[in-house]
C-alpha cells in the first residue's frame, strides 16, 4: 500500500508540469499572434503611408506637407499655431506670423503648398539672398549647420543675464539705502554683474547666430534690427558695468562706483527694450494689449 501511494504521488508530480506547460502554451499563442500582427503592421504601414502621401500630392491635397512658415520662410512651423483660410489649415512658426497672415493672406499664398498642386517652383520665386548659405537640398551643412543649431539656444541663454543684471541692480539699490547688511548687498551686486556679463556675451553671440538664419518679412525687419542692436548694446553695457565694478573694488575710487551705477541703470533699460522687441517678434505688435 505504501508503494502504491508513492507511485500515485510520483505520477501526480509528473502530471503537474505537464499541466503548467499546457497553460504556458495557451498563453503564448495570443502573444505570438500579437507579435506577428505588429510585425506585419510595421512592414505594411510605412508603405501605405508613403502611398497615401504620394496619392495626396497627385490630387492636390497636400496640406499635411507644410513644414515651413509662409511669413518667415525657412522657419519650421509650430503645429499649435494655425488658422483656417479658404477651407484649408495654415500653420505658422509664431503668433506674429499668424497676425501678419491674417492681415494680408493673399500675400503669402504662393509660399503655401495647400494652395498649389505643383509645389516644385514654390521656392524658386523667393527673393535673392533668401536661401541659406552653404545649403544643400534646403539644409545647411558644415559650420553653417553648427551656427544655426547654436542659435536655437538664444531664447534659453538670454534669460540668465537678464535675471542676473536685474538682481545686481536690486542688490545695488539695497546696498545704497540699507543701513544694515550694506556690504552684503554690494558684494552680491558685484557677483551678479560679473556672472551676468559672462552670460550676456554668450547670449549676444547666440543672438547673432539666430539672426543669421532668421527670415522676416520687410514689415518686420525694423523690429528685428531694433531687437538685434539694442540687445547687442545691452550686452556691451553689461560688460562695461562688470569692468567698472571690478576696478572700483580694486582701486576704491568713488567715481568708478558712480559710473558703475549709471551704466547698470542704462543696462536695465536696454534689457527691457530688447526684451520688448524680442517679444514683438514672437507674439506680435500688440502683445501687451490689455
Amino acid at each position: 500500500m505504501m508503494n502504491d501511494s508513492l507511485v500515485a504521488e510520483g505520477s501526480k508530480g509528473l502530471r503537474q508540469p505537464i499541466r503548467h506547460q499546457g497553460t504556458l502554451q495557451s498563453l503564448m499563442r495570443p502573444v505570438t499572434v500579437a507579435i506577428l500582427a505588429m510585425g506585419i503592421t510595421a512592414t505594411v504601414c510605412p508603405a501605405d503611408a508613403q502611398h497615401s502621401r504620394e496619392a495626396a500630392q497627385e490630387h492636390g491635397d497636400i496640406e499635411s506637407v507644410q513644414t515651413e512658415c509662409p511669413v518667415m520662410v525657412g522657419n519650421k512651423i509650430d503645429p499649435s499655431i494655425y488658422t483656417d483660410y479658404q477651407g484649408k489649415r495654415v500653420f505658422f512658426c509664431c503668433m506674429f506670423c499668424h497676425q501678419a497672415f491674417t492681415k494680408d493672406p493673399e500675400k503669402y499664398l504662393d509660399k503655401l503648398p495647400q494652395f498649389s498642386i505643383v509645389n516644385s517652383g514654390a521656392h524658386d520665386d523667393a527673393p535673392a539672398g533668401h536661401h541659406e548659405p552653404d545649403d544643400v537640398d534646403g539644409h545647411p551643412h558644415g559650420l553653417a549647420r553648427v551656427i544655426r543649431f547654436a542659435g536655437q539656444f538664444h531664447p534659453i541663454a538670454v534669460h540668465f543675464p537678464i535675471a542676473l543684471i536685474i538682481a545686481a541692480a536690486v542688490a545695488e539699490l539695497l546696498g545704497v539705502f540699507s543701513r544694515t547688511g550694506k556690504s552684503l548687498f554690494l558684494n552680491a551686486s558685484r557677483f551678479a554683474i560679473i556672472l551676468g556679463a559672462l552670460g550676456g556675451i554668450v547670449a549676444v553671440l547666440l543672438g547673432w547666430a539666430t539672426g543669421a538664419w532668421a527670415r522676416f518679412p520687410p514689415e518686420v525687419s525694423l523690429t528685428f534690427d531694433l531687437h538685434r542692436w539694442i540687445g547687442t548694446s545691452a550686452g556691451l553695457a553689461i560688460v562695461v558695468c562688470a569692468v567698472l565694478c571690478e576696478v572700483f573694488y580694486r582701486t576704491d575710487k568713488a567715481a568708478l562706483r558712480s559710473g558703475y551705477r549709471v551704466a547698470l541703470g542704462l543696462s536695465v533699460v536696454l534689457i527691457c527694450l530688447a526684451g520688448y522687441f524680442g517679444g514683438t517678434l514672437v507674439y506680435g505688435l500688440n502683445h501687451y494689449t490689455w
